[in-house]
């Protein structure tokens, strides 16, 4: 499903085997807490991206739907373009106990000298009425309308509508934060960008 956030494209859907793709962050053994970026979190990320040189985490069956449903994203875009996860596989773990957070950011930059088109979040451990939610940040300046802003085309912010198992992807230079965590969870995502693929 697409729905529209500040006139970007928002794509979420559910993804099965949610158990297969735990397992596979129980078993990396290279959670740690970040002092590298804007980030109060356990992850496997050191620099706040996926470089496999430093993060070798992998989940084969994630990779697997992250590709499938960015090319059904693509389509229902009516865009003829091929993403891939970058020259390394470019996700990572984020785990949020009482306390974490994630300060304002974005992911649209070059790495490698890849253009980042798009950015992706899987829901692994997520209570959706507890957790922190995940912020989308309304790029146009304050209207200063109150009674227009509660609307939210107008509303200075919007939390992702997102439950456990579900997988959202959104433009890359959507600016987008992850409020404090208020209860011990743990929340558990992983997090990653999507690339223009080369042509042969």
């Amino acid at each position: 499903m697409i729905t529209y956030v500040y006139g970007f494209p928002v794509y979420t859907c559910n993804i099965p085997g949610n158990s297969v793709i735990l397992q596979d962050i129980h078993n990396f053994k290279g959670i740690k807490e970040t002092n590298e970026w804007n980030a109060s979190c356990l992850t496997s990320s050191e620099g706040g991206n996926g470089s496999p040189e430093k993060t070798p985490f992998a989940s084969p069956s994630l990779k697997k739907e992250v590709l499938e449903h960015s090319k059904i994203m693509m389509n229902m875009l009516d865009v003829d373009i091929n993403l891939n996860l970058g020259m390394g596989d470019d996700y990572w773990i984020n785990i949020y106990k009482k306390g974490h957070s994630q300060k304002l950011h974005w992911h649209g930059d070059y790495d490698n000298g890849l253009h980042i088109l798009f950015s992706f979040v899987y829901f692994a451990k997520y209570d959706h009425q507890k957790d922190a939610k995940l912020i989308f940040i309304n790029p146009a300046s304050p209207f200063g309308c109150k009674e227009l802003e509660v609307l939210p085309s107008f509303a200075d912010e919007i939390a992702a509508d997102v439950k456990e198992g579900e997988l959202i992807i959104f433009p890359s230079i959507m600016l987008h934060r992850v409020e404090e965590q208020k209860v011990d969870g743990p929340r558990i995502t992983i997090a990653g960008n999507l690339y223009e693929a080369l042509k042969e």
